[in-house]
């Protein structure tokens, strides 16, 4: 009976013990439950939280992008409106500078041509004594005074640039005359004349002259030749008027080439008989230049 009694007390005392470790579990998992709950509750309503944030955020975002777009748009037509205020400032200063350029050149052409003028008015003035001859001014035509270098001046007939040495072309001037005058020379270059031999050494002597020949014949003028010499010199009275001629070429036939040998004639022949012989052999229209 006494271990009956005993075993009936632990009997009792393990059921209470299992009952209270049942017991136990039993709340232990009610906490359990409660804290999932919670974390649940928790998750749900930081989601809830982080989902109107990022609308928030969203809707921030859509407002940022309009007003960059609207900012945009401002800067890309203020930009746009710039642009072309520069375009039209440069245009007109292009279209003022080209004005005044265009003026500034007008100008110019303007006072280089009175600067021309002034420069041809002073080369004129400049010019204290006459020309040296007629290849100066190859527009004049006529009679004028030219000096030779270390010469004395005296008139000369001019055309084209060249110094017309003799001229018969009507018959108004004797031709028939001594040596001495044709020395000197005689008419006059407005109209039949002849240079004079030491004029025509002096003119000579101070560069490389040719000589052209035109012979006309009259009455009526019918015929016209010409003959030209590339070389054409005539010495001083002390070499007696030695003449000297290059090449040949025209149609009025090589008749200088002769005269060549010819010199002042020794005083055993009158001068006055060799003048007549040539006015005599020349009696046409001659113009020697």
């Amino acid at each position: 009976r006494k271990y009956r009694t005993t075993y009936a007390i632990v009997l009792v005392l393990a059921m209470i013990i299992g009952t209270n470790t049942a017991f136990g579990e039993t709340i232990g998992s009610c906490h359990k439950r409660e804290k999932m709950l919670c974390k649940k509750r928790d998750i749900t309503s930081l989601w809830k939280e982080l989902s109107d944030e990022l609308s928030e955020l969203k809707e921030e975002m859509v407002n940022i992008k309009e007003t960059v777009n609207g900012l945009k748009k401002d800067e890309l037509g203020e930009l746009k409106q710039e642009i072309l205020d520069i375009k039209e400032t440069v245009n007109d200063l292009k279209k003022g500078e080209l004005g005044e350029l265009k003026e500034e050149m007008v100008d110019t052409k303007e006072t280089l041509n009175e600067l021309k003028k002034d420069i041809l008015g002073t080369k004129n003035q400049i010019r204290v004594g006459p020309h040296m001859d007629c290849s100066e001014d190859k527009n004049f035509t006529g009679a004028r005074i030219i000096q030779p270098h270390g010469q004395k001046a005296f008139r000369v007939y001019c055309s084209g640039g060249c110094v017309y040495i003799a001229r018969r072309f009507d018959g108004s001037v004797d031709f028939y005359r001594g040596w001495a005058e044709y020395q000197r020379g005689f008419g006059s270059p407005g109209g039949e004349y002849f240079i004079g031999l030491d004029n025509l050494h002096g003119l000579l002597n101070q560069s490389k002259y040719s000589l052209t020949v035109e012979l006309t014949t009259w009455p009526p003028q019918s015929e016209t030749r010409h003959a030209k010499y590339s070389v054409f010199d005539v010495s001083d009275e002390s070499d007696n008027y030695r003449l000297t001629i290059g090449s040949y070429s025209g149609t009025a036939g090589n008749s200088l080439s002769w005269h060549t040998a010819i010199r002042k004639p020794p005083h055993s022949i009158p001068s006055q008989a060799l003048a007549a012989r040539y006015h005599l052999e020349r009696k046409r229209h001659i113009t020697v230049f």
